[in-house]
């Protein structure tokens, strides 16, 4: 299913880049480089596997009477009211403006250019 790869490819890409200002840990990471040579459509589904992930984290705290993580909670709420393609702009508007930066793993991106800049 052409879903389920990015929804893979989107939890190594949680795990590998937990130091969202390293480089590129591995080569499941979306950095600058992949986000500015992917479509809309690519782009888009990978915003949907993360806010796919983020409902899975949060259903299986829940579920098993632990606290949702916080990181997810803000990011939920970083994104709350903003349409995909706001998101898309925001990522590439932040990369295009900081060329030097497009080794930086897309979540770390998002982290900057959507939830720091909403707070």
């Amino acid at each position: 299913m052409k879903w389920s790869k990015y929804i893979i490819a989107l939890s190594l890409a949680l795990v590998c880049s937990a130091g969202f200002a390293e480089q590129k840990a591995s080569p499941v990471v979306v950095d600058g480089n992949d986000w500015l040579n992917s479509s809309s459509s690519e782009r888009h589904a990978f915003m949907i596997g993360v806010t796919n992930m983020l409902i899975a984290e949060a259903a299986y705290a829940k579920k098993h009477g632990l606290e949702a993580p916080p990181m997810g909670a803000q990011i939920a709420n970083g994104v709350a009211g903003l349409k995909l393609p706001e998101i898309e702009a925001r990522i590439t508007d932040w990369y295009e403006a900081n060329p030097s930066q497009r080794s930086m793993p897309t979540m770390g991106v998002l982290w900057q250019a959507v939830v720091k800049a909403k707070h």
